[in-house]
């Protein structure tokens, strides 16, 4: 999902001058901190001007996709809000061989 994710931010070039320092960046093994960074970075916008609807997209991990459901159903539930998951066209079959590790993340609403 890394180079998906770098295909389409080259697709929205117009809009990197608009974000310019808005940019906020969060580890991506962890859905904890990634709750509490967007957390941040909803105050942070919100602070800065009147914000209608927002927009997230998990471009990365597994964890960094589950942090965002956490955000959003812990702060976000009733408010103008989405969630975008990046589709593609086709992923390669072997990306990977095995499996390294599992993690579990208790998680409790």
């Amino acid at each position: 999902m890394y180079h998906e994710s770098i295909l389409r931010l080259d697709r929205v070039s117009s809009e990197r001058s608009r974000v310019g320092d808005e940019v906020q960046f969060s580890s991506a093994n962890d859905p904890f901190v990634v709750a509490a960074s967007l957390a941040d970075a909803v105050r942070l916008a919100e602070t800065r001007r009147r914000v209608t609807n927002i927009y997230f997209s998990p471009l990365a991990t597994k964890p960094q996709a589950v942090g965002f459901g956490l955000h959003y159903l812990k702060r976000m539930q009733g408010r103008p809000s989405s969630i975008i998951y990046p589709l593609c066209q086709k992923y390669d079959k072997e990306t990977s061989t095995g499996v390294g590790r599992s993690w579990v993340y208790p998680i409790n609403l």
